[in-house]
């Protein structure tokens, strides 16, 4: 719903001659322009005192407006002109381990927001656990594999955090 007055706005603004910039509105980034320390914070910081990290990513996935799939724990955003999501259609699928740590989780939070408000050529499959993912997706980032450990709060680098999720993107055609 939000989108839709954004993009309405932006719409009929821009029809009018004005920009957002002159009127003082401001209009959230989207792609990886959207990826900022301070939402991986907020949500390492509520992960790591205990929430539940499925209930909280399905939460988190409805909120960046991504779609459920039949696949449990898992969400898409459907990229423009594929009308049903496809294995084949699919560029990345972004995976974290059945126990998700605090800081996969919050690294697929913020790939998944990015996703949110952009027309992608692809598919983009968000999920928590890698059991049930088809295995003909050919462009897979599992976050298991991500050199992270389990730090405490206090001891993530977020910059460096904020640096590794644009990467990600970018080397996927994110912009």
């Amino acid at each position: 719903m939000v989108q839709r007055v954004r993009l309405l706005l932006i719409a009929i603004l821009s029809l009018l001659g004005c920009s957002t910039e002159a009127l003082k509105i401001h209009v959230p980034p989207t792609g990886v322009a959207s990826v900022h320390q301070e939402d991986l914070r907020r949500a390492y910081w509520k992960l790591e005192r205990g929430v539940n990290p499925q209930d909280w990513w399905n939460s988190r996935a409805r909120q960046v407006h991504l779609s459920k799939t039949e696949i449990k724990d898992c969400f898409v955003h459907t990229g423009k002109g594929t009308g049903s999501v496809q294995p084949s259609s699919i560029v990345a699928s972004i995976l974290v381990m059945a126990e998700p740590l605090p800081i996969q989780l919050s690294m697929l939070a913020s790939l998944a927001k990015a996703t949110d408000g952009v027309e992608t050529p692809e598919d983009w499959m968000f999920c928590l656990s890698s059991a049930q993912v088809p295995r003909d997706i050919e462009t897979m980032i599992d976050l298991a594999q991500e050199r992270l450990g389990n730090p405490r709060f206090v001891d993530v680098q977020f910059e460096q955090l904020e640096q590794r999720v644009r990467q990600i993107l970018t080397e996927r055609g994110m912009k």
